[in-house]
């Protein structure tokens, strides 16, 4: 008889973790996850050394942190199945057991499902979750300490090297190069503002002034897969046109004879006007969970 080199019920690769507090990690699973099949392996002071459980289709097993086998931080990435639509929550937030597994990373990940599931826009009902958990040994977490265009020059319709400094957990210097295309229309001097994603949230937020009718899950799913993610740097190009939001959407850009009508029409919806536009816009995915936030005043010459 052949060996089966993977045993039933498990895949080629199985998650491990190692946290302090294991039996508070477990029941936080069962009760965030429906994790099943939980096996623990206790001690005589009534510890829990070693455990296996199942979220979904897939195993994963977690240890007791001790002085020899220190506590790994993690990263969730779920998926969630709304029966004809997925959730993505992927590279959301960066977590530290050691401070506590019932922390912002399960909250993130549990709340928008409560949302859904509480919602009485319609019935829904989750056919599937997807749970993948990437460990590090140490805090994969960093500051944005500094950005700058590296080009003397910058101009129209050109490619420049946009620049970051990341302060690592333990102090090391990480720069990232993002190569930027300028617009062909973009000239004089404009804000760069390059910002982590609860920042960029919160400066949405104030531009809209109204948060977003959602009327349908299918509106609602948009959303929430939307939103903005901790280990990816944002970076926004603004002008000085004017614009607006009308009705919670943003409308950048927009000629004075349109703002004129949209001002004397008020009564067509909620209007409330912005003194920037947003010009361009670029993502710099990282391998870390980082903060901060950095405004470059750019003068941009024509080509």
């Amino acid at each position: 008889m052949a060996v089966r080199p993977v045993p039933e019920g498990y895949h080629t690769v199985t998650p491990y973790l190692t946290v302090r507090d294991l039996r508070k990690l477990l029941d936080y699973v069962q009760k965030a996850f429906d994790a099943t099949d939980v096996n623990a392996m206790t001690m005589p002071d009534g510890t829990i050394r070693h455990a296996e459980f199942q979220i979904g289709d897939s195993k994963l097993m977690a240890g007791e942190a001790s002085e020899k086998w220190e506590p790994r931080p993690g990263t969730l990435y779920p998926a969630v199945w709304l029966g004809r639509d997925r959730i993505r929550f992927a590279d959301f937030m960066a977590a530290e057991f050691p401070r506590g597994v019932t922390g912002t990373p399960g909250h993130a990940c549990v709340g928008p499902i409560a949302y859904l599931l509480g919602s009485d826009l319609e019935k829904v009902e989750v056919s599937g979750l997807e749970l993948t958990i990437a460990s590090s040994e140490e805090p994969m977490t960093a500051t944005l300490e500094r950005a700058w265009i590296d080009d003397p020059r910058p101009r129209a319709g050109r490619t420049v090297p946009l620049k970051v400094l990341l302060r690592t957990y333990r102090g090391d210097e990480e720069v990232r190069t993002l190569p930027i295309t300028l617009p062909a229309n973009a000239t004089g001097t404009l804000s760069l503002t390059v910002t982590d994603g609860g920042r960029l949230g919160q400066l949405e937020q104030r531009e809209t002034r109204a948060p977003q009718q959602v009327r349908t899950i299918d509106q609602a799913i948009k959303v929430l897969n939307k939103a903005r993610h901790n280990r990816t740097l944002y970076v926004k190009l603004l002008g000085s046109e004017a614009g607006a939001v009308v009705n919670g959407e943003l409308l950048s850009s927009l000629p004075p004879s349109v703002l004129a009508v949209l001002e004397a029409d008020r009564n067509s919806g909620t209007f409330n006007p912005v003194r920037s536009a947003t010009l361009a816009e670029w993502e710099l995915a990282t391998e870390r969970s980082v903060s901060g936030s950095r405004t470059l005043s750019l003068t941009v010459s024509p080509n």
